[in-house]
């Protein structure tokens, strides 16, 4: 799982290299934001389906679940978009991409994918969306939100997240 995590990682790097620095930084943000939630939505989708194809109420339950949660991802991808380029087309439209991005890639992957699909195949994508997950946290998210004023309560928030995490990963076991 090392190995994903660090190639999902490796991947935004690059990307963080190709893509240009003179872009506006929050625009920047907007963009890593909506392509890190683009490749995250595509295993929830897939887990949507697999799920409601073996038990329709768990596959709701998990579907509703998921759409509460796409609420703050797309705020994170369309404010720092907006603010970034001026546009509210850019900004919905990005959003909107990153949204559909759900349904239509853990159906078409699912589609073509079905007989691979096992434990070991969805830690592994899981990990490589961790590790674009990790990038996009710590050299994205963090680094401008420490720009604004309450430096305290992002590094707060940060660090109850962290803590969050690992107490969900003890308990789990």
């Amino acid at each position: 799982m090392f190995i994903s995590i660090f190639s999902g990682f490796l991947l935004f790097k690059l990307l963080d290299i190709l893509l240009t620095k003179d872009v506006d930084n929050l625009y920047r943000v907007g963009i890593f934001s909506m392509l890190a939630i683009i490749v995250h939505n595509i295993p929830e989708g897939i887990i949507t389906f697999i799920l409601s194809s073996s038990d329709i109420r768990l596959g709701l339950f998990m579907g509703l679940s998921i759409a509460l949660h796409n609420i703050p991802e797309g705020i994170s991808i369309m404010v720092p978009v907006y603010y970034g380029s001026g546009s509210y087309k850019k900004a919905f439209l990005f959003t909107l991409i990153a949204g559909i991005s759900e349904v239509v890639g853990g159906v078409v992957f699912y589609l073509l994918f079905n007989d691979y699909v096992n434990d070991l195949f969805l830690g592994s994508i899981f990990s490589f969306v961790a590790g674009i997950m990790i990038y996009l946290s710590f050299f994205e998210l963090l680094p401008k939100s420490l720009e604004y004023e309450n430096r305290s309560l992002t590094l707060s928030s940060f660090m109850i997240g962290i803590i969050f995490f690992f107490l969900i990963s003890i308990f789990m076991h």
